[in-house]
């Protein structure tokens, strides 16, 4: 295979060849041109394309972010798979992240393009980073053999809909008993009370106009959540914005926002990505926006998850993905799994290695520091832990 290594004169001048892949690839929603279009046209870093050739044709592509980081003195020039190296920009919030490559040839796609990489002048670059990989991209990304440190990782979950409907789950009532106890009982007790205030109606917009409108709508209730964490939320992300709204512009199938309403009152909408994969169609929800009421017995983020769940057994899919967060409502709702990664390998440079033995000790530190502390708090009467557990 040959490895072409060079900058991205025109993401519109890519996106017939990307299309043409993705047509004999397996890679997915985040790696389709509907999620990387929208990001290379407003990417801020230069990017490079990696195209793979064999046998007379494109088998493999991808865009990487360079950037230079000046980290403790050092100048760190980065390349990022699919990623800008900018903390507000990668924010949008890539996952299954790879490498497009031709359905059967996927190993050997992503031993050439590292050993393309390992080849490349040696300006280029210093590290290279990958942010949302699951677990086999991740494994397939540090074969690279250079030193390699996770860089965050979070669990993921899912609702196996195929494995419900192996069961004979059916509808939301199988759904719904197939969950936990306490989740069932909150679920059932907010449907009653929707239900009381009129019929319960799960509406999709799968069209641009009718998607923007159920984005802005979504808005103020997604804010109001996260700002309340002292978080900026989704909106308060100019980048995360524009993009979403390109891509909702230009949406054709692949996207859906779902508006949940009782007695004709929104009170839930979930934005979900649609993607093929091998075994199966999948729902990837991506963000959403709840109307939370004075009532605390309204659970209007299950009731809304619920309802897309049974929406999804009925049309089939193999599974409606939670995706990254390590959220106790998406264990609640599914099963674990897969965990998301992002990961960074590096070349054997003193400074960086030097860097790395820096890393290492002020995380043995702080962990015996960690260990201290909690001797010392076994060590506390039960009376004051458990105060301190009531007030956590």
């Amino acid at each position: 295979m040959r490895v072409h290594l060079e900058p991205l004169a025109s993401p519109e001048a890519l996106a017939p060849l990307w299309r043409a892949l993705e047509g004999r690839a397996e890679g997915g929603f985040f790696l389709s041109w509907s999620w990387i279009g929208p990001w290379a046209e407003l990417a801020s870093a230069p990017l490079w394309l990696m195209r793979i050739e064999h046998e007379g044709r494109v088998v493999g592509l991808a865009l990487w972010g360079a950037c230079v980081e000046r980290r403790r003195g050092m100048r760190v020039r980065r390349l990022a798979l699919h990623g800008s190296g900018d903390e507000e920009e990668d924010a949008a919030g890539i996952e299954y992240n790879g490498i497009l490559a031709e359905a059967g040839l996927e190993a050997e796609v992503w031993a050439a393009a590292l050993q393309g990489l390992l080849k490349a002048r040696e300006p280029l670059w210093d590290e290279l980073t990958a942010l949302g990989l699951a677990p086999e991209q991740a494994a397939r990304f540090a074969a690279l053999g250079l030193p390699s440190r996770r860089l965050a990782e979070t669990r993921a979950a899912h609702v196996d809909l195929a494995a419900l409907r192996i069961a004979g789950v059916a509808d939301l009532d199988g759904y719904l008993k197939a969950l936990g106890k306490s989740t069932r009982e909150q679920i059932r007790r907010s449907l009653r009370l929707y239900e009381a205030r009129g019929p319960i109606l799960l509406e999709a917009a799968r069209e641009p106009a009718e998607l923007l409108e159920f984005w802005e709508e979504m808005r103020p209730h997604h804010q109001a959540r996260w700002e309340s964490r002292g978080e900026p939320g989704a909106f308060g992300r100019p980048f995360l914005v524009r993009m979403q709204e390109k891509l909702l512009a230009a949406a054709s199938g692949e996207a859906e926002i779902l508006r949940a309403s009782a007695g004709g009152v929104p009170f839930g909408w979930i934005y979900n990505f649609l993607e093929e994969r091998p075994e199966g169609r999948r729902a990837l929800f991506y963000m959403g926006g709840f109307a939370y009421a004075g009532d605390q017995k309204l659970k209007p983020g299950l009731v809304a998850h619920a309802l897309a769940a049974e929406r999804y057994l009925k049309q089939g899919f193999a599974a409606y993905d939670f995706m990254g967060g390590d959220y106790r409502y998406k264990r609640n709702l599914g099963v674990e799994g897969p965990e998301m990664v992002a990961l960074a390998v590096r070349r054997r440079r003193l400074l960086l290695e030097m860097e790395e033995a820096a890393r290492k000790g002020y995380a043995a530190l702080k962990a015996a520091r960690a260990a201290m502390a909690s001797r010392k708090t076994a060590k506390v009467p039960e009376t004051v832990s458990s105060q301190e557990k009531r007030s956590a």
